[in-house]
């Protein structure tokens, strides 16, 4: 595995974005809902949810398919960047 998620980092075989990015028709999820289950993704390992928020948004801003994003552009960065893609299982946050 070669290539990863456009969406999260996530390794993937094909496509841009792996299963847990995509809705059920294959296409990209909105940024609120992906945003909340990378939040949810931090949170459950431990993080406080204001942290999880700003570390979701400073690694989204690395990623391609959410780059250029209002949201993500109009955060500020933090000093500290995530080291594992916050991907999330198909659980609702």
């Amino acid at each position: 595995m070669n290539e990863k998620c456009l969406s999260c980092g996530m390794p993937i075989e094909t496509g841009a974005y792996c299963q847990h990015c995509v809705d059920e028709h294959g296409h990209l999820q909105d940024f609120d809902a992906r945003f909340a289950r990378m939040v949810a993704w931090q949170m459950r390992k431990g993080t406080a949810k204001g942290q999880a928020e700003n570390d979701t948004l400073d690694y989204m801003a690395t990623m391609p398919a959410w780059a250029d994003h209002p949201r993500v552009k109009q955060a500020k960065p933090s000093p500290s960047s995530l080291s594992r893609p916050p991907c999330l299982d198909n659980e609702d946050a």
